[in-house]
C-alpha cells in the first residue's frame, strides 16, 4: 500500500494553502466601524452604537482622529493593543518666564488626566514621569485605583551651562522618577525652591512636567531655552493599561454572562493588578473578545511556524508532523528517510501539468527516455504522450533505475523497453527494486506494473487517459477487501470503454 500512496501523492501534490495564515481577522463586532483612518478599533472598544463597544470602552472618531474622553478633556488615541495597552496623546504641564523672577511668569498650564470612571490606569511600566527646568520641583499629585492619594516628584538645578549634559536626566536640567502603580487620576504640578534666583540667565525659558512613553523623549540642554512647548500647546505620547475590571480570572466563570473572553481564548490576570485580559489560545490568533474572534493558525503554511521535517498537517490549534508513505522517521525529531527513487522534481511537475490537460513543451518532453515513441513519427505531443511519460515514472519507482542507463561502450539500455520485455517474458521479479519487494504486497506491485505496461503501449490510442490512471490508483487504495487483480481488471474495462 505504501507504493500506491506514494504514487497518489505524486499525482495530486499541490503547494500547501496559506488560507489561515493570510486571512484577514475581524477586530470589530459585525456591522461596527473597525477603523478611524489609520487606527484599528478592536472590540471591546468601539464607536457609534452602544452595541459596538463594551461599557466604558466607547470612543469617538472625528475628522479622521480617534478620541477618548478622560473627564476634564479629550485625548487623541494613537493605537490600541489587544495585549491590554492604549497609546494616546497627553498634554504637558509648563510654566514659562521672561526673566529670572517668579513674578515675571508669562504663561502656564497644568496637565490633568482623570480615568476614575474608566477601565484604564496610567501604565507604570511603559510611561515615565519627567521634568525639565532649573531650580524646579515637579510632582504628580493623584489617586490610585484603590482611591489612595499618591504624590511623587523630583527636583533639578543647573548652576551653569557646563553642568548640563545632553541626554542625561539625572537632576541637572532634567529629572525623572517612577509612576505609582494603578494611577487613575493625576495633576502634573511645577514649583521652585529658590524662586529661580540662582539659575543661568536665559532671555526666555520654561519649566516642564510630562508623562511620556518609554524612550520617546531624550533631554537636550537646548530644550531649557528653546523648547517653547507651552506656546505650541504640544502633546506627547502616553501609554495606558486597560483591562476588564472588577473581576479576576479566579473569581469569574466562563459561564458568567459578563465574562468577556470568546471561544479558543484564555483568561489572564492583568499585569497592573486590576481585573483580567483575554488572549487567544496557543495556535489561534485574532480578537479574543469576540465570540468567534480567535481563528486557527495554519502553521503548515509558514515554515517558520512549524518544525516539521516531513509532511505537515494542520489541526485546530496545532499541527502534526509525519513522513510520506514509504519512508521512515517521525517527521520532527528524526528526519524522514525516503526511498531512493530517482524521480526528479521536474518529472513530478510534468505529471501535474498533464493532469491539468496542459503540456510541457520544454525540459521534460525533450528528455530522452521519457519521450513518447510516437513523437518521433509525428513530431507532435498529445495527451497520451503525457501518459507514456508517466508510465516511465512508474517504472522508475518500481525498479529504482534511470530511464536511460549505460550497459557498455556506446551501448545504452532503455528502461521502458526493458520493463515491457521483462513483463512479457514473466521476469518482472528480476528487475524490481528489492526495497519495493520487501515493503509492498505482491498483488499491489502486480497491479502497478500492469498499469505501467498499459501506459507504455507503443500505440497511443490503446493507452489509458491520465484520469483513468488516477482513478486506477485511487481505486487500488480503497480496495482493501477486494481482490486487487479484480480491481485492475475493472480499471482495464473502464479505460477500454
Amino acid at each position: 500500500m505504501a507504493l500506491v500512496l506514494l504514487l497518489l501523492q505524486l499525482l495530486f501534490l499541490r503547494p500547501a494553502s496559506a488560507k489561515s495564515s493570510n486571512m484577514s481577522m475581524t477586530m470589530a463586532r459585525p456591522g461596527c466601524q473597525e477603523r478611524c483612518r489609520d487606527v484599528t478599533i478592536p472590540y471591546p472598544f468601539g464607536i457609534g452604537d452602544s452595541n459596538c463597544y463594551k461599557q466604558g470602552y466607547n470612543l469617538t472618531c472625528e475628522e479622521g482622529k480617534l478620541f477618548i474622553d478622560t473627564g476634564n478633556n479629550r485625548q487623541q488615541v494613537l493605537e490600541i493593543s489587544l495585549g491590554g495597552q492604549l497609546r494616546m496623546y497627553a498634554a504637558i504641564s509648563y510654566k514659562c518666564y521672561s526673566s529670572v523672577h517668579e513674578s515675571d511668569r508669562r504663561d502656564s498650564f497644568t496637565s490633568i488626566i482623570n480615568l476614575q470612571s474608566l477601565p484604564y490606569t496610567i501604565s507604570d511600566t511603559s510611561t515615565r514621569f519627567m521634568a525639565i527646568g532649573c531650580d524646579t520641583i515637579a510632582s504628580i499629585n493623584g489617586f490610585t485605583s484603590s482611591n489612595r492619594n499618591s504624590t511623587v516628584g523630583c527636583s533639578m538645578l543647573c548652576g551653569d551651562r557646563e553642568s548640563v549634559v545632553n541626554g542625561s536626566c539625572s537632576g541637572i536640567g532634567c529629572c525623572q522618577t517612577f509612576i505609582p502603580k494603578g494611577l487613575k487620576k493625576m495633576n502634573l504640578e511645577l514649583g521652585t525652591n529658590n524662586a529661580h534666583r540662582e539659575i543661568m540667565e536665559f532671555d526666555w525659558w520654561c519649566d516642564y512636567a510630562l508623562l511620556v512613553e518609554g524612550n520617546w523623549y531624550q533631554f537636550s540642554m537646548a530644550d531649557l531655552e528653546h523648547f517653547h512647548l507651552g506656546e505650541k500647546a504640544s502633546v506627547v505620547p502616553v501609554v495606558l493599561d486597560w483591562s476588564i475590571e472588577n473581576y479576576t480570572c479566579e473569581n469569574i466563570s466562563r459561564d458568567d454572562p459578563s465574562f468577556a473572553c470568546g471561544k479558543n481564548s484564555d483568561c489572564v490576570n492583568s499585569p497592573n493588578g486590576l481585573g483580567y485580559i483575554c488572549n487567544c489560545s496557543q495556535g489561534y490568533r485574532g480578537n479574543p473578545y469576540l465570540e468567534n474572534g480567535c481563528q486557527d493558525i495554519d502553521e503548515c503554511a509558514d515554515k517558520s511556524m512549524n518544525d516539521c521535517l516531513g509532511i505537515c498537517r494542520n489541526t485546530p490549534g496545532s499541527y502534526n508532523c509525519s513522513c510520506p508513505p514509504g519512508s521512515k522517521g517521525d517527521g520532527r525529531r528524526f528526519p524522514c528517510k525516503k526511498k531512493q527513487f530517482p524521480v526528479d522534481q521536474v518529472i513530478i511537475e510534468y505529471i501535474h501539468l498533464a493532469i491539468d490537460k496542459t503540456h510541457l513543451t520544454t525540459v521534460v518532453q525533450g528528455t530522452f527516455g521519457y519521450l513518447d515513441p510516437e513523437y518521433f513519427r509525428s513530431c507532435r505531443f498529445t495527451e497520451k504522450s503525457d501518459v507514456y511519460s508517466f508510465g516511465v515514472v512508474l517504472v522508475e519507482l518500481l525498479t529504482g533505475e534511470k530511464p536511460i542507463s549505460p550497459i557498455g561502450p556506446q551501448e545504452w539500455k532503455n528502461l521502458a523497453a526493458y520493463f515491457v520485455s521483462s513483463v512479457e517474458e514473466n521476469c518482472l521479479d528480476n528487475i524490481l527494486d528489492p526495497q519495493i519487494v520487501r515493503e509492498d504486497r505482491k498483488e499491489e506491485i502486480q497491479v502497478v506494473s500492469d498499469l505501467a505496461r498499459r501506459c507504455l503501449n507503443l500505440n497511443g490510442k490503446k493507452r489509458p487517459t491520465m484520469k483513468d490512471v488516477a482513478l486506477g490508483l485511487e481505486g487500488l487504495r480503497k480496495s482493501e477487501g477486494q481482490p486487487l487483480a479484480q480491481q485492475n481488471a475493472q480499471d482495464d474495462r473502464r479505460s477500454i470503454s
